[in-house]
């Protein structure tokens, strides 16, 4: 089904194609940064401090998925990839003069950040433009292999010009990557979903006064709706426990295996290699399981799977362990995603996306700045206990919650 779906979809195929290529610079990038800012400062709460400043960032989306639901969203993927692609090239530029820091360094993060937050939710709505609505949850599908083979070529070669190269190298190959991303996504045509008004359009009204009004729509209907409700209750205690690990996996590579940076993209290999396979599983099981409680199975056995990890400071284990963290990652995110696409109306998607990832991920800059500090008093064992029983606690937000919630019912208990 999925295979068929993209071979009768040219748009479908542009797009994964793309973006396939541009992942593979975003999965060697975000190693690099990891790597560089401990080569600069050796600093585990420098690490910290820097990944907080992404994830904070990441807030942006309560308001950017406002606008996403009014520009062009092919537009606005395209002017996203050429901003960063810049920005990309000013990064390697300063270190070329030798004029880059960690203050330049979170500069640079948090406008490719701002930036990254208007690129998902468009992205996630263009997916929904482009395809019918009985080929979404396979098309889903399809847009996550693509990305996750994107992935697990990204890591290791990643990880390899890393430490033949340095981190500066890999900066220079993500900035080309969203060049042919841009490229990819002129030649793609669709049509503009409608966007709903309450009244005429008047040139003389005050942008901000249009803007509260739409925020709050996306707002509510993630209040009002149940399982949504639960998810960002629940994404905000887990992302306080997944916090740590994104964060601080670098640490646990180089500083308690004592490997090097290939390993680093091994581990990240061995992550998309879970998320492929979830990819693949997704479909089968989204027709037997409810995505509510697919849901509570994925976050439980994330967070029991990080304890255990946490106590095996081992390569060949913790590498087995990272592929089945990476396959509930999968499902998780497919899950989520999908739901969203069936359950919200497409002039809404945007800013309803933006407004969940946004506040699910609302704990990670204090997580991972707590760790930056925490790890220099315990060890990082300890620190990843601690987030594994958190993610896990984060399941009880889903007592009480009917198997049979579908994306059709809505509720404000």
């Amino acid at each position: 089904m999925a295979k068929s779906v993209i071979l009768r979809n040219r748009s479908l195929a542009i797009l994964v194609g793309g973006q396939g290529v541009s992942q593979v610079g975003n999965a060697m990038n975000g190693m690099a940064i990891s790597w560089l800012v401990l080569n600069l400062t050796h600093s585990r709460a420098d690490l910290g401090l820097v990944s907080a400043v992404g994830s904070a960032v990441g807030m942006a989306m309560l308001v950017s998925g406002v606008y996403v639901d009014r520009w062009n969203r092919r537009r606005t993927l395209i002017v996203a990839d050429i901003i960063r692609g810049v920005l990309m090239g000013l990064l390697v530029a300063l270190a070329v003069i030798h004029a880059l820091s960690v203050v330049e360094v979170i500069g640079l993060v948090i406008i490719s950040g701002l930036v990254s937050t208007v690129f998902g939710p468009a992205s996630i709505a263009f997916l929904q433009q482009i395809v019918d609505s009985t080929d979404i949850p396979s098309a889903n599908g399809v847009y996550s292999v693509v990305s996750t083979t994107s992935t697990l070529l990204g890591t290791p070669i990643g990880g390899w010009i890393i430490s033949v190269l340095g981190p500066v190298a890999v900066f220079g190959l993500n900035g080309l990557s969203f060049l042919v991303s841009v490229v990819t996504l002129r030649w793609i045509r669709a049509p503009q979903p409608p966007v709903r008004t309450e009244e005429p359009p008047d040139p003389t009204r005050r942008e901000f006064r249009r803007f509260w009004p739409q925020l709050v729509e996306g707002w509510d209907l993630i209040w009002h709706h149940v399982f949504l409700r639960r998810i960002v209750l629940a994404g905000m205690i887990s992302g306080f426990g997944s916090g740590s690990l994104m964060a601080f996996e670098v640490v646990w590579v180089r500083q308690v295996l004592h490997l090097g940076a290939f390993y680093f993209g091994v581990f990240g290999l061995v992550f998309a290699g879970g998320n492929l396979i979830a990819g693949t599983l997704f479909g089968t099981l989204a027709t037997r399981i409810a995505i509510p409680r697919l849901t509570v199975i994925t976050l439980l056995g994330s967070g029991l799977l990080i304890i255990i990890f946490s106590q095996i400071p081992f390569l060949w284990p913790d590498l087995l362990i990272y592929l089945v963290l990476g396959t509930f990652s999968g499902l998780l995110s497919m899950g989520i995603s999908v739901f969203l696409q069936q359950s919200v109306p497409s002039e809404l998607l945007g800013r309803s996306f933006g407004t969940l990832a946004a506040l699910t991920n609302g704990m990670m800059p204090l997580s991972a700045v707590l760790t930056g500090l925490v790890s220099s008093v315990v060890s990082m064992s300890t620190v990843f206990f601690g987030a594994g029983a958190i993610i896990a606690l984060a399941t009880t937000m889903f007592f009480g919650l009917p198997d049979t919630t579908t994306e059709k019912q809505q509720s404000a208990g």
